[in-house]
Parts: structure tokens; C-alpha cells; sequence
């Protein structure tokens, strides 16, 4: 669950500063709807877990085990497709500040969309191997027999933190990436008047 919300929130760092690239055409009220939408999917996404977990509570390991990976694979497709929802409408938003800005050609509109387009799906690929890659180090954890319960909890919390930090540096490249691209086309557009 923490894991979906981090890469939520990465997805969100990444596209936010690409949409204030252009001036604010429809106003903050989007932003401020999708900020609420976002936390009421994460509340409802925590609720549904937690009721789920409790169903599994009277039930053998084995067969909560499968189901609690179910249902994880459920969730995940769910928090994928919400996603890719609220990335096509930034980028509808982009496009239509874009759109607004006389100063900028359709080249460099152009070329803005394409690189929040790229972002965007650079980050879909990371997420995506940084969960087989969490997927398969928690089920090695899970299936060492020569590793205590309280073992396999400290070593699993040990990765989280250290996949948090990793989180933590990409996040910030990201940041002074978008920093660098928002700094080029203000020179330009600088430049131009």
C-alpha cells in the first residue's frame, strides 16, 4: 500500500510541474479538485484494505496468503488505471494552457507535451520495475525457512527504507529535471521579447 501511495505521489511530483510550465488558463480550481479526488481515493483505497484484512483474520495462512495476493494485484490495477486517468487529464489541461500561450511556438508546445509524455511513461517503466523487483525480494523473504518472523519483518522494513531514500533521490532528479526544462523556455521565451 505504501509503495502504490509513493509512486502515486511520484506521479503526481512529475506531472504538476509540467502543467505550470503554462500560465493558469482554467484557474486552480482543477488542481484543487484533483487534490481532493487523489486523497479520496487514497482514504477509500486504506478503508478497502483495511476491511479486507479483516475478513482474512479467521482464515488459515495458505489460502489468506493467496487471497491478500489477489486482492493486491487487484488494487494495483486499480491504482494503475487511476493513474493513467489523471495523467490524460493533465495533459489535457497542458494542452489546453498551451494552447492560451501566444509566446510559445508550436514547436515548443509541441516539444513540452512530448517531453511530459515521455516523463510520464519513463516513470510508468520505473514504477513498474521497482514493483517486480519488490514483489520478488518480499516473496525470497517470505519463503526463507531459515529466517525467524521478526527477521523477515526487519529485513523487509529495512528495504522499504532504503527503496524510500531510492524513491526519494529519483523524485529529486525528476524535480531538477522539470527545474531545468521550465528555466530553458522562460530564457527562451525571454529571449524572443
Amino acid at each position: 500500500m505504501k509503495k502504490n501511495l509513493i509512486s502515486l505521489a511520484v506521479v503526481i511530483l512529475m506531472v504538476i510541474p509540467t502543467v505550470v510550465l503554462a500560465q493558469d488558463v482554467k484557474g486552480d480550481g482543477f488542481h484543487k479538485e484533483l487534490k481532493e479526488r487523489i486523497k479520496a481515493y487514497r482514504e477509500q483505497q486504506k478503508q478497502d484494505t483495511q476491511a479486507f484484512r479483516q475478513t482474512l483474520k479467521e482464515k488459515y495462512k495458505e489460502p489468506a496468503m493467496k487471497e491478500m495476493e489477489a486482492y493486491r494485484q487487484k488494487k494495483r490495477s486499480e491504482n494503475i488505471a487511476f493513474r493513467d486517468q489523471v495523467h490524460q487529464e493533465r495533459m489535457s489541461i497542458l494542452k489546453d494552457k498551451l494552447a492560451g500561450i501566444d509566446k510559445l511556438t508550436d514547436e515548443q508546445k509541441n516539444e513540452i507535451i512530448s517531453i511530459a509524455e515521455q516523463k510520464y511513461n519513463e516513470h510508468v517503466a520505473y514504477r513498474d520495475e521497482k514493483h517486480k523487483e519488490d514483489v520478488a525480494f518480499v516473496k525470497s523473504i517470505r519463503d526463507n525457512d531459515q529466517m525467524q518472523r521478526e527477521e523477515k519483518r526487519n529485513a523487509i522494513k529495512e528495504y522499504r527504507e532504503s527503496r524510500k531514500q531510492e524513491n526519494q533521490q529519483y523524485r529529486e532528479g525528476i524535480k531538477d529535471q522539470i527545474k531545468a526544462l521550465k528555466q530553458k523556455y522562460k530564457d527562451q521565451i525571454n529571449q524572443d521579447t
